[in-house]
């Protein structure tokens, strides 16, 4: 039987498989579509590992949560801190100010372990804006020191009041309590990035991992069943690796096959067919640099991209492989095994105080970049010019008065020109407000008054709700008042605008990486719909009231931040990016599609935004040293005037056509 003191060889070949997938998934190599889960493939193994020796120090009345963390700091904090220095070096030559300081606020989460809260309130993991985000990979890590500071904890309490078996049962209760919990936060409350990123549903696996290393000693399968079980958990790493893909929720159930996969390589590949494989001379080498790997690899990859302001070619892929592995055996060899390895005395007093030295530095390495706003002198003059001129575009807007006695809906914001009469109205999320105010500033001076009614993330849609419970009922009764006023003050044109792929795409939102949120009827049972189904129902109602309808279709979406892509190019003096038109009609098929329906439909346009700001090729971003974003889809002042005519245009025609 296997004893728990021996050297695993093969779980630094697991660790090194892990790794490898993260970094082909981030380095863009296609076939490794679900990359991702290495994360996971890591939480099973560190598990395994720590649970490994806690259990086996209790039983031997050795265990002790002070040493228990003095090896966790060991092991995490010195090679994090000087990742942690490499990117705020070599961001301060790259990143803008506002990056930069958005780097130094991360990179203090990381060193305090809250990495996952941090991006979990600013940035979703598959957004492609994860590209400028240097230190997000931090998260995983986040959530693993997260589980140990309870961990101890769980094994003192189960294991002295239960014993051995006591421990695997309050495993079993964690990793069941956990595992349901990430259903609800991904199916109940529709909040995939708060599965994701959060502790409460990442538990399970890291616990998974302690189960897993309680069974190691009590089952001893044949060669047989071993090479069998090696061979179906490889097989299911490999399937997550090559078929899970980031438009699947996750982790939902779709976890389950790498984490279950992961456990039966750990319990069978000791007496397997697999072990050769795994615990080969190169498979261990990455095993065993895995942690650096992981730290270095995706700042590596950022900053090269924000560099050459395109993706990397195969060639240059391998040579950011190469780059990274180098200095992941650096900081292994020269940070990570030192302190490891330091004994009580003279050279863990010496380890202790470069460890405070290191956190003192990332400190004040922060404060200052913090304080300064980025250290925007170190930018050339060229770019600090760019950046006021931004500054000042930014700056330009049209504000919408609001209007307070029409504001009958909580967190809803009605403003305009509130007259006598209802001349017309806007409806929408955050699209609809950026279009609001330039669009009411014209009318007005038309001489007619109107209303913009606006909440973030609610669409307007009249008789459904969303899978996303946040502002759910607000944003049902604001259709309900809509309608009402269309009907009781014989509004005679009403604008909708939304992100409408937003609720039907088979693409992630490139900025915040979210999937499309699912629709309900909710006057009929609470079935789903489809968009096509929910705003053609919409527009008829509207019109039927006697309104005329103007839908303003989708404005094209940036895998990046406008304005910091332009200071970084003039900076660095490299080409302005552009966004390919493309990249516009995959992420809007399905809306383009309903959108030509409503065409035909009386007393209804449709207003393409795309059209003034794409060609056949791609979308324009600046126009005149001005940025038309603000950031990766809501337009500066200076692109909604590319788009207002064509909707005016359409206003104007349902003026002709209302009973006015």
């Amino acid at each position: 039987m296997l004893q728990r003191t021996e050297y695993r060889n093969d779980v630094d070949g697991l660790r090194a498989v892990a790794v490898l997938l993260v970094i082909l998934f981030h380095l863009g190599v296609t076939p490794v579509s679900g990359g991702f889960v290495g994360v996971d493939i890591f939480y099973i193994i560190s598990g395994f590992v720590i649970f490994r020796v806690m259990i086996l120090e209790r039983e031997s009345g050795k265990f002790s949560i002070l040493s228990f963390y003095r090896r966790r700091v060991r092991r995490i904090f010195p090679a994090l801190a000087v990742s942690v220095l490499f990117a705020l070096v070599v961001g301060s030559m790259i990143l803008t100010p506002g990056e930069y300081e958005s780097l130094s606020y991360s990179a203090l989460a990381a060193v305090f372990s809250v990495s996952n809260i941090y991006f979990n309130d600013r940035q979703g993991y598959f957004a492609d804006a994860t590209n400028s985000s240097p230190l997000i990979h931090t998260w995983s890590l986040g959530v693993e020191e997260q589980f140990y500071l309870v961990a101890p904890f769980i094994l003192l309490i189960f294991a002295s009041r239960f014993g051995s078996r006591g421990l695997f049962r309050g495993l079993l209760v964690l990793c069941a309590l956990s595992f349901t919990y990430n259903l609800y936060a991904v199916y109940g409350l529709n909040n995939e990035k708060h599965a994701f990123y959060l502790p409460m549903s990442r538990f399970w696996e890291i616990g998974f991992g302690g189960i897993v290393a309680f069974m190691e000693p009590r089952i001893s399968p044949g060669r047989i069943v071993s090479a069998l079980l090696a061979i179906a958990g490889l097989i299911g790493i490999a399937v997550s690796a090559l078929f899970i893909d980031s438009t699947m929720p996750f982790p939902a159930f779709v976890a389950l096959l790498p984490v279950v996969a992961t456990g039966l390589v750990i319990l069978a590949a000791p007496n397997s067919v697999c072990n050769r494989a795994l615990a080969s001379p190169a498979m261990t080498f990455f095993g065993k640099i895995s942690y650096s790997l992981y730290l270095f690899h995706w700042p590596v990859i950022v900053y090269f991209g924000l560099y050459i302001g395109r993706d990397s070619t195969g060639p240059e892929k391998v040579g950011l492989f190469l780059v990274t592995t180098f200095l992941a055996f650096l900081n292994w060899k020269f940070v990570e095994t030192p302190f490891r390895t330091a004994r009580d005395g003279g050279n863990w007093r010496v380890a202790k105080r470069a460890m405070a030295g290191g956190l003192v530095s990332v400190l004040v390495f922060c404060a200052v970049v913090a304080v300064t706003e980025g250290v925007p002198y170190r930018l050339r003059a060229e770019a600090i010019e760019t950046t006021r001129r931004i500054e000042q575009t930014m700056a330009d807007t049209v504000q919408c008065a609001t209007v307070d006695r029409r504001n009958v809906v909580s967190k809803v914001r009605i403003c305009g020109h509130d007259g006598a009469s209802v001349d017309y109205l806007v409806l929408g999320d955050s699209h609809a407000g950026m279009l609001g105010g330039p669009l009411s500033q014209h009318l007005h001076g038309s001489g007619l008054n109107g209303l913009v009614a606006v909440m973030q993330g609610c669409s307007p849609l009249i008789g459904v709700y969303y899978s996303a419970r946040k502002n759910r009922a607000e944003c049902m009764a604001l259709a309900v008042h809509i309608e009402t006023m269309v009907q009781n003050e014989n509004v005679p044109i009403v604008v909708l605008a939304n992100r409408w792929a937003n609720l039907a795409s088979n693409e992630r939102a490139p900025g915040d990486g979210f999937l499309s949120q699912q629709i309900f009827d909710a006057e009929n049972g609470s079935v789903l719909t489809t968009l096509d189904n929910a705003l053609t129902r919409t527009v008829k109602r509207l019109t039927a009231a006697g309104a005329y309808v103007v839908v303003v279709g989708p404005v094209p979406e940036v895998d990046f931040n406008v304005p910091n892509m332009m200071v970084r190019a003039v900076n660095l003096d490299r080409p302005l990016l552009e966004t390919p038109r493309t990249a516009f009609n995959t992420r809007q098929e399905i809306v383009l599609h309903t959108l030509k329906r409503l065409e035909s439909m009386p007393n209804v346009s449709v207003v393409y935004p795309h059209e003034q700001l794409c060609n056949s090729e791609r979308c324009r971003l600046v126009d005149d040293g001005r940025p038309l974003y603000k950031d990766d889809d809501h337009l500066t002042l200076a692109g909604v005037r590319l788009i207002l005519d064509p909707v005016l245009r359409a206003v104007e025609a349902g003026g002709k056509l209302s009973r006015r």
